[in-house]
């Protein structure tokens, strides 16, 4: 039977994003990228263009992130705030809006 994982990063007062969320600023104009930085940190690609882990603890859980999914699946307000990943995919399993 296949498993489902939600893997989700909120704030404690429950929110996902700042104010002003959007295409110029994904999480909120108040630094929400900030969260990221171990994702876009390093020097080579890893599955697509955006994703550049660090070599170490970061690449081998995004690794582990990707091995274990068969799936990745983002609401609607995601897919419209990364413009649908302008159709470049290769980083994502599936795609999916709801």
């Amino acid at each position: 039977m296949t498993k489902v994982i939600i893997d989700m990063t909120m704030s404690l007062d429950g929110f996902v994003a700042g104010p002003g969320d959007g295409k110029a600023y994904p999480l909120g104009q108040h630094g929400g990228m900030a969260i990221f930085d171990w994702f876009f940190s390093g020097t080579e690609e890893y599955r697509a263009p955006v994703l550049r882990p660090e070599p170490g603890p970061n690449l081998d859980e995004v690794k582990r992130m990707f091995a274990e999914s068969g799936a990745f699946i983002f609401g609607r307000r995601t897919y419209e705030i990364a413009d649908g990943w302008a159709g470049d995919t290769r980083s994502m399993a599936c795609r999916c809006s709801c």
